[in-house]
């Protein structure tokens, strides 16, 4: 089914830290079920992939519209019921939701005018935040117009945190650059002071920024693609989703570390020279860590596991 009915009121929100609310421009008794509402222009959309396992790995509730196959559905009994709004943040595929009819030699938008209408007065009613996981910076998006397209797999990005950025992704180091690689991206310098830029590349391009409007609304927009193999999709999605969601959503963000069994023992090398194997001393000093982070309320129930390979 192309577009996914939402499954009933979400009413408990995990959340890993909930940011300072910013002003918004919602109407007064109004609320908002705790669901992202995802919309690409195709099914097809190279984009949708890795949007859709960021917000499966949270947990986040959403819902897909795919506008080409739902002509002209985007209306706004699709979005609220009277005051109750279906979602707390809109995400698009792309900042047009361009697609290509005729094979590549047309470029047409998959919502309507009277769609992209629809869209952002429901955005100004509710206080809801639009999210372009990726797109072509423009006026619109607060940047001007794209000067350059990077391959960044032979020309790799190196992003720098402004205070804003960090604020929002609190869970990464600020104090280093950010690599993006092996996707295309747009550089675009700020339209005016009225963009609020959180990375950028260090030569005035902002690679992730927002922009307010006058009704309200706010959108951000990324400048560089994403996708399931790359670094830089898997380590920025939380952030975005705390963004569009204004620190308040269903879900939760976990980081697995593991080691591969067989080659735990063996000996590697030290960069500085020579190499290391661990020894018993190691493990007393695991056993001691382990015993010490138990008596925490944190970490009552951690324990250390390590199959057996003979």
């Amino acid at each position: 089914m192309a577009y996914l009915r939402r499954a009933g009121v979400v009413t408990l929100a995990l959340f890993l830290w909930s940011l300072p609310q910013q002003g918004r421009a919602a109407l007064p008794g109004t609320s908002t079920d705790m669901r992202l509402l995802v919309i690409a222009a195709e099914t097809g959309d190279s984009t949708l992939a890795p949007i859709q396992e960021a917000l499966d790995f949270i947990g986040t509730p959403y819902d897909v519209h795919i506008a080409t196959q739902n002509p002209g559905a985007l209306v706004s009994t699709l979005l609220q019921d009277g005051n109750h709004g279906f979602y707390n943040g809109i995400v698009l595929t792309s900042v047009t939701l361009g697609y290509t009819p005729d094979g590549g030699v047309t470029w047409l938008s998959g919502l309507s005018d009277s769609e992209w209408a629809v869209l952002a007065q429901y955005e100004a009613n509710f206080g809801v935040r639009r999210l372009n996981w990726y797109g072509f910076p423009g006026p619109s998006e607060g940047f001007n117009w794209a000067h350059d397209g990077v391959d960044t797999s032979s020309n790799p990005i190196f992003g720098q945190w402004t205070p804003d950025g960090a604020a929002e992704f609190v869970y990464l180091n600020a104090a280093n650059s950010f690599p993006i690689t092996n996707v295309w991206a747009y550089k675009a310098t700020p339209l005016d002071a009225n963009t609020k830029v959180l990375m950028h590349d260090g030569a005035g391009n902002a690679l992730i920024a927002s922009v307010a409007f006058a009704d309200g609304r706010e959108v951000a927009t990324v400048t560089f693609d994403s996708g399931t193999w790359v670094i830089n999709s898997s380590v920025l999605y939380h952030g975005l989703v705390n963004w569009v969601s204004r620190g308040m959503f269903v879900g939760q963000r976990h980081t697995y570390l593991s080691a591969q069994v067989d080659d735990v023992f063996l000996a590697d090398d030290i960069y500085t020279g020579g190499e290391y194997r661990q020894n018993s001393n190691d493990w007393h000093a695991t056993i001691t860590w382990q015993q010490g982070f138990n008596q925490r309320p944190s970490g009552v129930h951690f324990r250390y596991d390590m199959a057996y390979n003979g």
